[in-house]
C-alpha cells in the first residue's frame, strides 16, 4: 500500500479510500470481529499523511499559479474557482459520510488559497467596480455549487 500511495495524486480518491476503510472498521466493530483492526489502522496511518501531502500540493499550486497567465478578461466566474468549489464540495460530502474532523483545517486553508487567487485575478481589472463584480460573480457561483450539492 505504501508504494502504491506514493504514486497517487488524487485527493478525492484518497479521501474515498479513507472513508471506505473507516466504514470497514465500523462494520468489523459492530460484528465484534477484531481480526482486521491492526490492518485497517495501518491503512489509515498510510492514507492520512498521503492525503495531507496531496492536499498541500493542491494548495501550493493555487498560491504559485501565475494570475497573469490564467486571467481571462471578463467578469464571469473563473473556471479554476469552479473546479476548486466542486473539489471542496466533494470532499465535504465524503467527510460528512466519515465524520472525521481532520479535514476541517485543510478545507479552511484551501478556502484562503482560493480567496487569495480570486483577489489576484480581481486586481487585473481596471476599475474597482469591475473588480467587485468579478468577486461577486465568483462568490455567487460558489454558493450556487454548494446549494446544489447539499440542499438537493
Amino acid at each position: 500500500m505504501k508504494l502504491t500511495l506514493a504514486n497517487s495524486h488524487d485527493a478525492i480518491c484518497l479521501m474515498l479510500m479513507i472513508c471506505i476503510t473507516k466504514k470497514h472498521q465500523l462494520v468489523m466493530s459492530n460484528r465484534r470481529l477484531p481480526c482486521l483492526d491492526t490492518y485497517l489502522d495501518k491503512a489509515l496511518i498510510y492514507l492520512w499523511p498521503r492525503f495531507k501531502t496531496v492536499f498541500d500540493m493542491y494548495i501550493q499550486s493555487l498560491y504559485q499559479c501565475d494570475a497573469k497567465m490564467l486571467w481571462v478578461d471578463g467578469t464571469h466566474p473563473h473556471h479554476i474557482v469552479r473546479c476548486y468549489m466542486e473539489f471542496t464540495a466533494s470532499l465535504v460530502q465524503l467527510n460528512a459520510e466519515c465524520g472525521d474532523g481532520q479535514l476541517d483545517m485543510s478545507l479552511k486553508r484551501l478556502r484562503l488559497a482560493v480567496d487569495d487567487l480570486l483577489v489576484r485575478f480581481a486586481e487585473k481589472f481596471a476599475t474597482k467596480k469591475l473588480q467587485h463584480l468579478f468577486l461577486l460573480n465568483n462568490c455567487d457561483m460558489a454558493i450556487s455549487i454548494l446549494k446544489v450539492r447539499f440542499l438537493l
